[in-house]
């Protein structure tokens, strides 16, 4: 009995804390691991957060990002997020997160379906602009948007 009230315990704080990041809201120490399984954490000095929820959208930004320096994300102190949760496991296992290995810069991939800390919006990338470590605009671009006027 003690063990299914721990477990339900446990799973309600969970849920407490799965809330969307939102303004004001602090991503310092926030962990997501890049592909290559090696967990980043998020610092103070991260000026902006680029998500992508969608196939498309990711091919996009990783064209224009391959033709980029592998310092470029670094000096833009940007993080490029990808969420692959919709992804069949094998398929991002087999397929994906090998060709995201060949890239010279770090994917944080989103790989749990329940994991709900960022949102979006159909056909568009959720950009957070973050100021010492605190999210103060959340928007929502186009890939070509993000490219032409954040990116650049």
């Amino acid at each position: 009995m003690f063990i299914k009230n721990l477990v339900i315990l446990l799973t309600s704080v969970t849920c407490l804390f799965a809330q969307p990041l939102a303004l004001k809201d602090s991503i310092i120490g926030v962990t997501i691991q890049n592909q290559f399984d090696k967990d980043h954490v998020i610092g103070a000095k991260t000026k902006r957060l680029i998500v992508s929820f969608e196939k498309d959208i990711s091919e996009n930004l990783n064209i224009y990002l391959a033709s980029k320096e592998s310092n470029y994300l670094k000096e833009k102190e940007t993080l490029f997020i990808v969420n692959i949760s919709k992804m069949p496991f094998i398929i991002a296992s087999l397929f994906a997160i090998p060709k995201m290995q060949k890239y010279k810069y770090d994917i944080l991939l989103i790989c749990d379906e329940n994991d709900k800390k960022f949102i979006s919006q159909e056909g568009k990338v959720t950009v957070y602009e973050v100021e010492n470590g605190v999210i103060e605009k959340i928007k929502f671009n186009s890939s070509k948007e993000v490219i032409e006027n954040i990116l650049n």
